[in-house]
C-alpha cells in the first residue's frame, strides 16, 4: 500500500507506515514469545532493530554529499529501500555464521522466519487501514494477510517445525495482494519479502545440505 496518510502525535506528523510498523513490531514480538521461548523472541528482537538502525544509518552511504553538507540531518532521513534490504541482508548473514558457529539454536533460526512472518503480514494489513484506497484492495489486502498470520500460528502449533511451504506461502500471499494493490508488484515491500523469503530458503537449504553431508560422513 502507498502511504498517504500521516498523523499528527503532539508536535510531530508521523507517517502511517511508522505507526503500522510499530503495530507490526508489538504483534510479531508477542506471538513470538507465545510460540517460542523467551530467549528467542529477544533475539528477535534484536534482529529487528538492528535492521531498523542499518536502514537509518546506512543514510551515510545513500546520501553522503547531503550528510557532509549538514551532518545533522541524519537524524531527519533513512537510507530508503537501500538501507532496509542492506539491514536484511546483515541480519541472515549474521544468523547463519552464528549457526554455523553454534551460537543460534534451531528455535531461535526458525523464530527468524516466523517473526518476518507475523511482522509482515500486521504490517500490510495496518497500512491497508491506515491509508486511502479502494476499499475492495484495503478489505481484500487485511483478509489475506490476516488469514496468512492465522494460517502461520495455526501450522506451527501443530508440527512446531519449518518447511519451504512457510516461506513460500509468504512469497505466493504478497504477490497476490501486490497484484492488485496501487503501487502494483514492483514496490519496495515486495521486494523485502522475497528478498526475506530467498535468503531464508537458501541458507535453510545449506544448513540442511551440510548437516547432510556430515551425517553421510559419519
Amino acid at each position: 500500500m502507498i502511504v498517504n496518510k500521516y498523523f499528527l502525535i503532539g508536535n510531530i506528523t508521523v507517517p502511517s507506515s511508522w505507526i503500522a510498523l510499530i503495530v507490526a513490531f508489538i504483534v510479531a514480538y508477542s506471538l513470538v514469545r507465545i510460540l517460542f521461548k523467551a530467549k528467542s523472541a529477544n533475539k528477535w528482537a534484536d534482529q529487528f532493530f538492528t535492521i531498523l538502525v542499518i536502514w537509518k544509518l546506512s543514510v551515510v552511504v545513500t546520501h553522503a554529499s547531503l550528510i557532509m553538507k549538514t551532518p545533522m540531518s541524519i537524524i531527519y532521513f533513512n537510507g530508503g529501500l537501500f538501507g532496509f534490504c542492506l539491514g536484511v541482508a546483515y541480519v541472515f548473514s549474521r544468523s547463519w555464521m552464528d549457526q554455523r558457529r553454534g551460537n543460534i539454536t534451531k528455535e531461535q533460526w526458525d523464530s527468524l522466519l516466523y517473526g518476518a512472518v507475523f511482522t509482515l503480514s500486521t504490517y500490510q494489513a495496518g497500512m491497508a487501514v491506515l491509508n486511502d484506497g479502494p476499499i475492495y484492495v484495503s478489505v481484500t489486502t487485511v483478509v489475506l494477510f490476516t488469514a496468512l498470520l492465522l494460517l502461520a500460528i495455526w501450522r506451527f502449533t501443530k508440527k512446531k517445525e519449518i518447511g519451504n511451504q512457510e516461506p513460500l506461502l509468504l512469497a505466493a500471499v504478497h504477490l497476490f495482494a501486490a497484484s492488485f494493490q496501487p503501487a502494483g508488484l514492483w514496490n519496495g515491500a515486495l521486494l523485502v519479502t522475497l528478498l526475506i523469503v530467498g535468503f531464508w530458503m537458501l541458507i535453510d537449504y545449506r544448513m540442511e545440505h551440510g548437516k547432510t553431508n556430515t551425517e553421510e560422513l559419519i
